[in-house]
């Protein structure tokens, strides 16, 4: 199994990083924030010097981080050491098909594998019968016209969380659809719960009235520095607050691991 390290900040990572074949690299759900063309060359030349791979994480995309997207991979996209991108946004996956085809080994990011996540599902899943147990642990990438989406766009791997009632077992014949089977990702331990269009950190970082919130679209960057822990009796687990996205640590492994080709570590 092939180990990688996630970060949105190369000061993230410490001496351990090291032990890691890949680097994924980016925001996942926020385009104000997304690296420059000049944070990208650094982040290029840091995985040349540690001879690892870079897989770029993109987030969804509004017109103009497209146009900031679109610069930034026409600069940087024949740098070999930069072979991934984690696709997030289905107008980015339309691009990427229309100008850069085959270039980049395309993953389907988290964001569009949709899945019950919320860590209140603790508060019912033993009580439930083995079929409404498996509803819970199958994703929206499983699905088979999903499936044949992914491979007409040339979709080579799906990232799955890591949430608490664990993700369904790959299927083991997709004959009847002619579609190979994907290459699974585990993004651990953190487990995006939801994500927000407005950000909230922004708000709880900055001088802005808490009543601007839902008209506000100040970015400060806090996300890069700063996240908040809270806690609600019904969750049962700490929520995690960065930036506009909400997370809860799950440190335990699934059993079904040797399915996964590839861990990714999250550094929040």
């Amino acid at each position: 199994m092939e180990k990688a390290v996630m970060v949105d900040n190369l000061s993230k990572l410490t001496d351990e990083s090291s032990r890691y074949q890949r680097l994924y690299y980016g925001q996942e759900f926020c385009p104000q924030t997304f690296l420059t063309l000049k944070e990208l060359q650094s982040v290029i030349l840091f995985c040349e010097k540690k001879h690892i791979k870079l897989t770029l994480v993109t987030p969804y995309m509004t017109d103009e981080s497209m146009d900031v997207m679109g610069h930034l991979i026409k600069e940087a996209y024949e740098e070999p050491v930069w072979d991934e991108l984690v696709i997030n946004d289905f107008g980015m996956l339309y691009f990427i098909h229309n100008n850069y085809p085959g270039r980049f080994k395309l993953i389907w990011g988290r964001l569009l594998n949709k899945t019950k996540k919320s860590p209140s599902i603790l508060n019912y899943y033993a009580k439930l019968d083995d079929e409404s147990k498996e509803a819970l642990q199958t994703t929206a990438g499983e699905f088979f016209p999903n499936l044949a989406f992914m491979r007409k766009y040339q979709i080579a791997g799906i990232q799955f969380e890591n949430k608490l009632q664990g993700n369904l077992s790959a299927k083991e014949d997709n004959s009847d659809f002619n579609i190979p089977k994907l290459a699974r990702e585990l993004v651990y331990p953190y487990v995006h719960i939801t994500t927000s269009r407005r950000c909230f950190s922004s708000i709880l970082y900055g001088k802005t009235p808490m009543s601007m919130w839902k008209t506000s679209t100040l970015c400060n960057k806090s996300c890069k520095t700063c996240k908040a822990v809270l806690y609600n009796e019904v969750m049962k687990k700490d929520i995690l607050l960065k930036g506009n996205s909400l997370y809860y640590e799950n440190t335990d492994l699934p059993a079904n691991l040797p399915e996964y080709s590839r861990i990714i570590t999250q550094i929040l």
